[in-house]
């Protein structure tokens, strides 16, 4: 299953690992309500305000785009609707999304008990720049990596080359133009202390997303993928 594409112009050299316990003089924020949302198509089920990254930091200059102080991700996660891809524009002058494309009908909805909760409670996080064995480059490296990411401690990867669990993709955006990887996303130890939410695992599925964002007309792509 392992293959690099380092030369990629689309990805960072340089990936960085999401860390809870250590405090940033940039607003790196997990979860919160900063921003808002529209939603052409409307259903049971709301995006949840997973991340928003602070562009004043160097580590993301790969991603500055003149006029974008913060980039929000958003997803889908309490139904099956971030099954497929799901697609959302950034209006940075309001701080708001609006969701483009995603599934059309829910099939699927988690029990209450289950859901994760929405709006999460804001926390601040880091980023950390990763270690060298935290990068791909062999097939060691990658079911290692992926085990980290995968209810590991390393769950939430940024920049960087995007740790496919299945097929690799080549992601464009809907204008046709390379859409930059930011970052993917993975799930906690099941049986470790919470990170990020209250007295809750953040867990959706054995499965992962990744996020990709065009920088010409500021759309957002979240790609799913399962174990």
């Amino acid at each position: 299953m392992y293959s690099s594409d380092l030369k990629n112009k689309c990805y960072h050299k340089k990936g960085y690992i999401l860390e809870t316990d250590k405090i940033s003089k940039y607003k790196h924020i997990f979860g919160g309500e900063s921003w808002s949302y529209l939603d052409k198509n409307p259903l049971n089920d709301k995006p949840i305000l997973l991340f928003v990254l602070d562009l004043k930091d160097s580590k993301l200059s790969f991603l500055r785009v003149d006029g974008l102080e913060e980039i929000p991700i958003f997803s889908y996660l309490n139904s099956d609707l971030w099954y497929e891809p799901q697609i959302y524009k950034i209006n940075p002058e309001d701080k708001s999304v609006f969701f483009t494309d995603k599934k059309n009908h829910i099939e699927y909805m988690q029990s209450d008990e289950d859901k994760i909760m929405n709006p999460i409670p804001p926390k601040c996080v880091s980023l950390r720049e990763m270690k060298l064995s935290e990068y791909v480059t062999d097939e060691d490296s990658y079911w290692k990596n992926s085990d980290e990411f995968l209810g590991g401690d390393s769950f939430i990867r940024i920049l960087g080359e995007p740790l496919w669990i299945q097929n690799k993709l080549e992601i464009k955006c809907s204008c046709s133009q390379c859409m930059y990887f930011v970052m993917g996303i993975g799930y906690e130890p099941y049986n470790a202390k919470p990170k990020l939410i209250p007295n809750e695992v953040f867990f959706f599925g054995e499965s992962a997303l990744y996020i990709f964002f065009c920088k010409d007309c500021l759309e957002i792509k979240i790609i799913p993928q399962f174990s």
